[in-house]
């Protein structure tokens, strides 16, 4: 019997490591949950969806990690870790994250500081 490979799609947290926080809200709140075609880096043009939607510099990144083939984007984080983490690594100052993601300053500081605490039990 023959069977396709599997692959590994990837998180949100992942996709938000390799693009940021703020692409990463963009491109999977746009098209979380349904499967698209990534060009390779060379083929993405300034017009592409992708480069449009997050940014030129930040699509060549993501085609360059996941391109050329389809994959299926994930949904918005779900749990509250994965939101947590998201947040977490989220750039700019606490009141803008918190605008963002709709949630308090005071969760951004807590996700921030959680983030840290993984990023210290790893090391």
């Amino acid at each position: 019997m023959i069977t396709e490979p599997e692959t590994t799609q990837p998180g949100a947290a992942r996709i938000a490591a390799l693009i940021g926080a703020e692409a990463t809200d963009l491109l999977i709140g746009s098209y979380g949950g349904t499967r698209r075609y990534i060009p390779s880096a060379g083929r993405l043009t300034g017009g592409h969806w992708l480069s449009a939607l997050i940014g030129p510099e930040a699509a060549a990144r993501f085609c360059d990690a996941f391109g050329p083939g389809h994959l299926t984007l994930p949904r918005h984080p779900t749990t509250r870790t994965d939101r947590r983490r998201l947040i977490g690594i989220a750039a700019g100052p606490a009141h803008a994250v918190a605008h963002r993601f709709g949630v308090t300053e005071r969760w951004v500081y807590a996700c921030r500081a959680a983030v840290r605490a993984a990023r210290r039990a790893r090391a």
